[in-house]
């Protein structure tokens, strides 16, 4: 039982993990994106 919520836990760890770094990834993809629309409208 310890051993399975342990590695409960840690699954919950990597998720969080992972949530952070796709929110990272999409803020960077956001402006990106914002930079991208900038660039056509000043076309």
């Amino acid at each position: 039982l310890v051993k399975e919520i342990d590695r409960i836990m840690n699954d919950e760890a990597k998720r969080k993990e992972m949530a952070e770094n796709s929110k990272a990834l999409g803020i960077t993809d956001a402006s990106s994106r914002l930079e991208t629309i900038i660039h056509s409208l000043v076309k």
